[in-house]
């Protein structure tokens, strides 16, 4: 999977993982289907080699309408790691981490909001397109309908 690595197929770590780190958190934000506002402080540093020229470094700002912001970049901890006034919630494919930890056991409400759970996305994504059903599509909003 090397091509990633090369401008001319790919985009790198950030559009590798780029699609779905920020995709959990907006999942959790609840703006999958209206994205940010405004994306500001982008950086980058591009890899010198000229076969593997992608860049090596990124950090931007993902400024949404409720004023969260987004940060993406790869100096933080991989995942999604949501940031309250009484702790934080960290998340990856296959992980979770809170503090406090009591968090990771706590039961979710029947009032609460219940998201969506794919554990075959490529199923998931087939019966989305043969039942136009997008709202529980993997890639699109992943809240009850």
């Amino acid at each position: 999977m090397n091509f990633r690595w090369i401008l001319d197929y790919s985009g790198g770590q950030l559009t590798d993982w780029g699609g779905h780190h920020p995709d959990i958190a907006q999942w959790g934000m609840n703006t999958e289907s209206t994205g940010p506002l405004e994306i500001r402080n982008g950086k980058g540093t591009f890899a010198k080699d000229k076969l593997w020229n992608t860049a090596t470094d990124f950090y931007f700002e993902a400024i949404y309408r409720n004023g969260v912001k987004l940060i993406v970049s790869n100096k933080e901890r991989g995942g999604v790691t949501f940031e309250g006034s009484d702790g934080w919630v960290w998340v990856t494919r296959g992980a979770i981490d809170a503090n406090p930890k009591s968090v990771v056991d706590s039961v979710i409400g029947p009032a609460e909001i219940h998201l969506y759970r794919s554990d075959n996305h490529f199923r998931n994504f087939s019966d989305c397109v043969i039942s136009r059903k997008g709202r529980t599509c993997w890639f699109t909003a992943r809240r009850p309908t």
